[in-house]
């Protein structure tokens, strides 16, 4: 009786310890055993695509760096950053009191010098009727006069003497007017102000930047792509671009750079990226992403990478598992190799399960 129980128990626990799972069925059982079901993928059909990324700045498409053209000192800043203005609008004003005393002058100089040249032309008119005029009055009408009672006039020469003095005066004018005009900084366009770097009082040297504009209703992305994907990319290529968690908006390649940056070995190709519409808050210094396909193969029975062994080239080999549990090692030929999956030329039949690793 002792051993009939000892059998039962033997067998008990036999049992218990294939019921408790599949990993002490399968060290038992060997490669008989079926490859569970979540070792393993279907063979699907969808899009492959192979794809690069890069991180790029917002930027506006047209930026000004506006300030004086001469030594100013500031009399009013009438604007701060983030101002949205409009083309002509004044930004800031300088101290204008010399060239004001100077468009007076040039003012004054340019009307003397019409002056002076409506006399000579009186002059000359008046010499030219009075000549006429004995001319007339000789008798036969011979046209000949003996002695002159006119005045002498002024002639061609102090016409045009005169002349070239009005237009010099009328330059210089032009440059006393042009000087004033810019002690006041207008808007060059619709746009909205970047940056203010100084206040009223403050003397700027000539050429000092004192605002930064932009004009932010077009924008684009400034990136940079390593060299390999720089190689495969065009201008007026598609693209998406994405802004933090608002949804890609479409773009396409604009401006590629000639000539790399090497940063310790890596070669990167500036590119610009046009974008049609851009979010309101994509401001300008922003970071964005963006990403370009750079091959597809549409409608591809495809499988992931981790489905294939042995790659080879454009060969591999995959372990197909029947709806039995039997598996069968076949030769796979390949396709486009995609972000997430590799297209398979022949070898898969589509819904076919394949071993993972």
């Amino acid at each position: 009786m002792g051993s009939v129980k000892t059998t039962v128990i033997a067998a008990a626990a036999a049992a218990l310890a294939l019921a408790a799972g599949g990993t002490a069925a399968y060290l038992l059982l060997g490669d008989t055993a079926p490859v569970p079901a979540a070792d393993t993928v279907e063979v699907a059909r969808g899009d492959v695509s192979l794809t690069a990324s890069a991180t790029g700045t917002v930027a506006a498409a047209r930026t000004w760096s506006l300030g004086f053209d001469t030594e100013a000192e500031i009399t009013d800043v009438t604007v701060a950053a983030g101002d949205e203005v409009a083309a002509g609008d004044v930004l800031a004003t300088a101290d204008d009191t010399e060239a004001a005393e100077a468009v007076d002058e040039a003012e004054t100089a340019r009307d003397e010098a019409q002056d002076d040249l409506d006399d000579a032309e009186d002059d000359a008119a008046e010499a030219d009727a009075c000549e006429a005029a004995e001319t007339a009055a000789v008798p036969g009408g011979s046209g000949q006069t003996t002695a002159s009672s006119c005045a002498a006039g002024t002639g061609t020469d102090a016409i045009l003497t005169a002349q070239q003095r009005l237009n010099q005066a009328e330059a210089d004018l032009d440059d006393a007017q042009a000087a004033l005009d810019a002690t006041v900084v207008t808007a060059p366009a619709d746009g909205t102000v970047m940056s203010v770097s100084a206040s009223a009082g403050t003397v700027l040297a000539a050429g000092t930047a004192l605002i930064e504009f932009a004009d932010l209703s077009s924008v684009t992305v400034e990136a940079e792509f390593a060299e390999a994907d720089a190689a495969a990319l065009t201008a007026g290529q598609a693209v998406t671009v994405a802004f933090g968690d608002e949804d890609a908006v479409d773009a396409q390649v604009g401006a590629i750079d000639l000539v790399g940056t090497d940063t310790d070995g890596l070669v990167t190709y500036g590119v610009a990226i046009a974008l049609a519409e851009a979010p309101e808050d994509a401001l300008a210094g922003s970071t964005a992403t963006v990403t370009v396909v750079l091959e597809s193969a549409p409608d591809s029975l495809w499988v992931p990478a981790a489905a294939l062994r042995d790659i080879d080239g454009d060969t591999a080999t995959a372990v197909v598992v029947r709806d039995d549990g039997t598996t069968e090692t076949r030769e796979v030929v390949l396709g486009l190799r995609g972000d997430d999956g590799v297209a398979v030329a022949s070898g898969l039949a589509e819904g076919e399960a394949v071993s993972l690793g």
